[in-house]
């Protein structure tokens, strides 16, 4: 549907009202959305419950559509400025013709012109920096609310039917997200995350990101600060990398990694101890750090989770880092820190108090209004009783919840619900 009026119109929003009453005190929801995988295009009916949620959702969820497949979403168009985000889909997944893959791209990274399918981390990386290039998200959040990828012979899916136990599809997928596009990627298929143990592969990455327990100084990397851009690394031959810079306040963080590991060639590549790699920063002692991207324990890799640590004294221009020779591993993990480390964010100016001496001119102070009395079935203290009660008793059901107990038996119930539709509407 492209657009409604009237009577279509009004039909979606009563439609879109429940779910507000079911759902709208939820912190569990994300967003609401108009619709899955709609063709690429028009998003007026997007629009339309952007704005209606905007207006009457309490908790104020996001909303927005999602596109199967191309960036041709006219996010940018600011006739559509209450769409929270974009959101399109990409899977490479059967083999090199493109049969059954649903990305803009195809199979294949308009840069190296490598196959994205063979290797989860340049398909994190292609498609994150082609739709910043492109700027098809405007000046909105861009999700890749479904992502998949398959090997170019059509045999195996990654996070489906892989055989990959060490779980190199996922740890390469994770930290190519240090590429300067920004994208978010949900991945789709979570079969053998969960029958492979893969989950603590995120840790490491969340550690590099925000810093860890014990550290002396602000390590958390402020990405936020509007200052941030492409690393520009020089990289030695048949090594792959992403990163991002911040040139005014000084520091850096990449990712690199050998192009011949893959998850579908885990036997591939050497080592990246010893190679060299280049970038500039502004004149600055810096904290470099190195970080042995596996968690620690983790089968198969050697010294898995150490961060080796070099502080550098940097006259500004070309810094050029040598990767530590006793990193055995296949890729690495590099941050580079102001030695006074990353500035901590502004805080925010409290409001300015009222004076508690009245000046010759001013009014006595009125007298304190008293709090209102809890109204019976009032479960949310918005003043009425109604829907969103109703919902937080459903959500609390069976449970010693006090809120939603309201004849105090110690369980919420049929007895409850019957005291709420007592209490109806008042």
């Amino acid at each position: 549907m492209e657009s409604a009026t009237g009577a279509t119109l009004k039909y979606q929003q009563h439609y879109w009202r429940y779910l507000i009453a079911r759902y709208g005190y939820s912190r569990a929801v994300h967003s609401f959305e108009y619709a899955n995988e709609q063709a690429p295009g028009n998003l007026y009916m997007a629009e339309e419950l952007s704005k209606y949620m905007h207006t009457l959702d309490p908790s104020r969820h996001l909303a927005n559509t999602s596109n199967w497949a191309g960036l041709d979403g006219d996010w940018s168009n600011q006739q559509y400025q209450n769409v929270d985000y974009a959101d399109a889909h990409a899977y490479v997944q059967t083999n090199s013709a493109g049969q059954g893959t649903t990305s803009w791209l195809g199979t294949t990274d308009p840069i190296t012109g490598a196959n994205t399918g063979n290797d989860s981390a340049l398909y994190v990386a292609a498609h994150s920096i082609d739709q910043f290039t492109r700027n098809a998200a405007g000046n909105k959040p861009m999700v890749i609310g479904e992502a998949g990828v398959g090997n170019s012979a059509g045999t195996l899916t990654a996070g489906n039917n892989d055989t990959d136990t060490q779980g190199v599809w996922l740890h390469q997928y994770i930290w190519a997200n240090l590429n300067r596009g920004g994208a978010y990627f949900i991945y789709w298929y979570v079969d053998t995350l969960f029958s492979h143990q893969l989950s603590p592969l995120f840790g490491p990455y969340r550690k590099f990101m925000e810093g860890q327990a014990g550290d002396t100084i602000n390590k958390r990397v402020p990405l936020n600060n509007g200052k941030y851009q492409d690393v520009g690394l020089t990289l030695p031959a048949g090594v792959r990398g992403w990163g991002q810079k911040d040139i005014v306040n000084g520091g850096a963080h990449f990712w690199i990694y050998d192009q011949n590991y893959s998850w579908t060639n885990t036997g591939g590549g050497t080592a990246v101890g010893g190679k060299q790699v280049s970038f500039t920063l502004p004149a600055k002692n810096y904290i470099v750090e190195f970080w042995n991207t596996w968690p620690s324990g983790w089968t198969g890799i050697t010294n898995a989770g150490q961060v080796t640590t070099q502080n550098i004294n940097h006259p500004g221009g070309t810094m050029t880092l040598t990767i530590p020779t006793g990193i055995q591993t296949k890729d690495v993990a590099v941050k580079v820190i102001p030695a006074t480390g990353y500035p901590l964010p502004m805080a925010s100016s409290p409001a300015p108090q009222p004076s508690l001496s009245p000046s010759p001119s001013s009014s006595p102070p009125p007298s304190p209004v008293p709090s209102p009395t809890p109204k019976p079935g009032d479960i949310n203290g918005d003043g009425a009783v109604g829907l969103f009660d109703f919902s937080i008793m459903l959500t609390n059901w069976g449970s010693p919840d006090t809120s939603s107990d309201l004849n105090g038996d110690g369980i919420v119930g049929l007895f409850d619900f019957s005291l709420l539709l007592t209490y109806w509407g008042s």
